[in-house]
């Protein structure tokens, strides 16, 4: 059973306006495995939502300003942290980190994506995308897979495999538009991104960057809108 609960700033008044000042809500909502996800909604005022995955050893404030711009630009973000990171590190209010995690732990993050939707749905909301880096890329790409949903999907420094999470399985299953980043020195990232596009049989875009690092470090303005842009396009 989905149980959930948020703590925050009051709902803006009604109006087709985004806020000024964007609106956000601490949120928390249990997966079916039992773990306690934590999250950020930024709340916008349509039902079209894009679920933010963020990178190993991360959290979910790597897509704060991400999480504004979507907002801004009339989607609902939920950035959430991923089992054993951030404050989602309660599972049956036991204690588990990612130092005790195996290769099946990783892969069972794809239950925290679909807690997501859940939530999202409880909300009238609607998971339109998800962005996902590195591991969370690997994480949303087999989300995406099972649930046709989905409409689009960002992929930030892919990799055929992260901690078990495989992504060529997946890639071979999906059907909705991708857009992969990934930089030229990143190299085994750059190697899974063309092999996961080359394998992609719906509208895909592949974008190799050049000296901007992995996953979420290469977010900048520029790259941010272009994807923003990009999921309008495709949803």
């Amino acid at each position: 059973m989905l149980l959930a609960g948020c703590q925050g700033n009051p709902e803006k008044m009604p109006g087709s306006q985004q806020p000024t000042n964007p609106i956000s809500e601490e949120v928390s909502f249990t997966t079916g495995d039992g773990f306690l996800i934590k999250g950020t909604l930024y709340k916008a005022n349509s039902t079209k939502s894009v679920l933010l995955l963020h990178m190993l050893g991360s959290d979910r404030n790597s897509y704060k300003t991400l999480g504004k711009r979507l907002q801004e630009s009339g989607y609902n973000a939920l950035a959430i942290d991923l089992r054993g990171h951030g404050q989602s590190t309660a599972k049956y209010g036991k204690q588990e980190t990612l130092s005790s995690f195996t290769e099946q732990d990783f892969r069972e993050m794809v239950l925290d994506a679909a807690a997501s939707s859940e939530f999202l749905a409880e909300r009238n909301k609607t998971m339109t995308a998800i962005v996902g880096a590195s591991i969370g890329a690997n994480t949303a790409i087999n989300y995406a897979a099972r649930e046709p949903g989905i409409k689009a999907v960002v992929l930030l420094s892919p990799g055929e495999n992260y901690r078990g999470i495989g992504s060529i399985e997946a890639a071979q299953k999906i059907k909705m538009p991708v857009y992969i980043v990934a930089s030229s020195e990143d190299a085994y990232s750059a190697g899974s991104s063309r092999k996961i596009a080359s394998l992609l049989t719906g509208k895909n875009e592949l974008n190799i960057l050049k000296g901007r690092g992995h996953g979420t470090d290469m977010l900048d303005e520029g790259l941010e809108m272009q994807f923003i842009a990009w999921i309008g396009s495709n949803t």
